[in-house]
């Protein structure tokens, strides 16, 4: 009696472990670059356009819902599906793993055949973990780096550089429930090699998808979440040098805000090192702006910089609902299909 009394708790431990709830919510905003003067002036005609990007989300058990102000996405591991859903539109559109998987095996069959032959291109990653650390909204958070490169050769000249660059600094803090999102993935990678942080990177190219399950590999051996990140995108090469344009000066009232709340991840995993800008000497100190000093490299311009904060931890009963189609949506084709078609 006492064996199978201890077996029962065991089976309810681990019920509960599976069903345990994690929600946190992600700002992301544009806050250099090129296209912050593109942001700039879309802001003049558009409301939502001077808006941070806010997306929220909710793990339960095998469940995972991706949730912004247009659009979600609900992760089933048990009915192995990916279901859009379109608010603005009313409508959502189912994908089956076993459907996604061959997308992702015809795109790259097809991308391999209509690869272009004047170039070469290869990608390196690297994820470098650093013994600097601050405090975030009380929570100790120690500074990772990482850098995605994209390198062609030309085969004509023969000259092999680097076409653009992708680096970040992530905050990394321990984050009481993330375990719960870590453990998801994992189920997630036995029955589909893709994730949502991925987009279709992963079927376009082998190369591609080789330098992106290295990326995802050195990224989850990192023992926490990203509570704030800056990324940036850069072009590399004598034509960028060119064609870089100056810096603009920005007011402190511009810069990111890390104090009033905790951070906001930039999606589930995600890029760029910022730089103190010697063109603009009345930008506040980089920590002010959750920013480091680091210079930006020369010969590169900046098309994007990105700040992302992570915070609304809470590992509290998560309503089901939120895992639903809304009632009274209608059912489409998925665009993907319409793709392949």
């Amino acid at each position: 009696m006492r064996k199978l009394a201890i077996c029962g708790l065991l089976v309810l431990w681990a019920g509960a472990r599976l069903s345990a709830d994690f929600s946190y919510q992600h700002i992301s905003r544009v806050t250099g670059g090129m296209m912050a003067g593109a942001m700039k002036v879309a802001a003049v005609f558009s409301k939502e356009a001077r808006e941070p990007l806010r997306t929220s989300y909710f793990v339960k058990g095998n469940r995972l819902a991706t949730i912004s102000r247009h659009d979600a996405q609900i992760i089933d591991l048990d009915r192995e599906t990916i279901t859009h859903v379109d608010f603005d539109k009313k409508t959502f559109s189912v994908l089956t793993f076993a459907e996604m998987a061959e997308l992702l095996k015809e795109l790259e069959s097809r991308m391999a055949a209509g690869k272009g032959k004047s170039a070469d291109v290869s990608f390196k990653v690297s994820v470098e973990p650093t013994s600097e650390t601050k405090s975030i909204a009380g929570m100790d958070a120690r500074l990772v780096r990482m850098r995605i490169e994209m390198e062609g050769t030309d085969k004509k000249s023969g000259k092999r550089e680097i076409i653009m660059s992708v680096t970040s600094e992530q905050w990394i803090a321990a984050v009481p429930g993330y375990q719960e999102v870590r453990d998801f993935f994992r189920r997630m990678a036995q029955k589909i090699p893709w994730v949502p942080s991925a987009g279709f990177l992963g079927g376009q190219d082998a190369q591609q998808a080789r330098a992106m399950a290295e990326l995802r590999k050195l990224a989850a051996e990192l023992d926490g979440l990203a509570v704030l990140e800056v990324t940036r995108m850069h072009m590399v090469g004598e034509q960028a040098v060119a064609g870089r344009p100056q810096p603009e000066a920005r007011p402190a009232e511009e810069q990111p805000s890390i104090g009033s709340a905790l951070g906001r991840l930039g999606g589930l995993g995600r890029f760029g090192r910022p730089g103190k800008k010697k063109e603009t000497p009345q930008q506040p100190p980089p920590e002010q702006a959750g920013q480091s000093a680091a210079a930006s490299p020369q010969g590169e311009s900046l098309l994007m910089e990105t700040t992302s904060e992570a915070s609304g931890f809470s590992t509290a009963p998560i309503d089901p609902s939120r895992f639903e189609v809304p009632a009274g949506f209608k059912q489409v084709d998925n665009e993907l299909k319409k793709l392949r078609r």
